[in-house]
């Protein structure tokens, strides 16, 4: 699903005649035209999509698979939770790859590569700076490791003021509609709050199964 403009894409596809069903034996052949937009989102797809020939300014996809870059240009390019992606022949000014996994990236040059907690991925003969390699094969768990931490003494730190709050607001003043308000700010707050971290700690522990990411010549 490309976002959510989607009638744009189907009046582009008819205009630049692109072909294909978006399956794995017939994907939808995409090159960029005169008329694409500058930054392009992609959101939890599935179909298959081989985009050629294309320069690109910025592309992000979030919860994406069965995306194919063949001889692309990319002044930036984001990938958010995504897998099964490949990459290849193609020039990346800026690449920024986070909780993703089993990617490949082959026959490329990468200029700037940020990496957040993803792992299990494979480049191939791909050029990456000297000073970015070290933290593309970690993953960068320990940076997220070290936010969860933060994040949950936080978490703590609030919960603590929030007691105090109600105990100076009702304990001592009786006022009963200030009392209910902060119970229900305090519980928005640490409901929210601890889908946050619920949801960081899956990220971390669903892709501690893959190995670090693969360089490869």
């Amino acid at each position: 699903m490309f976002n959510s403009k989607k009638k744009f894409f189907r009046k582009l596809r008819r205009e630049a005649h692109w072909y294909g069903s978006g399956t794995q034996n017939d994907p939808l052949v995409i090159k960029a035209t005169k008329s694409f937009p500058d930054k392009l989102w992609i959101i939890r797809n599935r179909e298959y999509i081989l985009f050629k020939n294309s320069t690109l300014n910025v592309v992000v996809l979030r919860n994406c698979q069965n995306i194919i870059f063949r001889n692309c240009i990319f002044n930036s390019l984001r990938i958010y939770d995504c897998s099964n992606l490949k990459i290849f022949d193609s020039n990346l000014s800026n690449f920024y790859i986070a909780h993703s996994y089993d990617n490949l990236v082959e026959n490329s040059n990468i200029l700037n590569i940020i990496n957040i907690n993803s792992r299990g991925n494979t480049f191939i003969n791909t050029v990456i700076p000297l000073n970015k390699i070290i933290g593309l094969r970690r993953g960068s768990v320990p940076f997220f490791n070290q936010l969860m931490w933060t994040f949950l003494f936080i978490t703590i730190g609030g919960f603590l003021i929030g007691i105090g709050a109600l105990y100076k607001n009702f304990f001592l003043t009786g006022n009963y509609f200030l009392f209910i308000s902060l119970i229900i700010l305090f519980l928005i707050f640490l409901i929210s709050s601890g889908f946050f971290l619920l949801r960081l700690i899956f990220k971390i522990v669903k892709l501690r199964k893959f190995g670090p990411n693969e360089l490869k010549n």
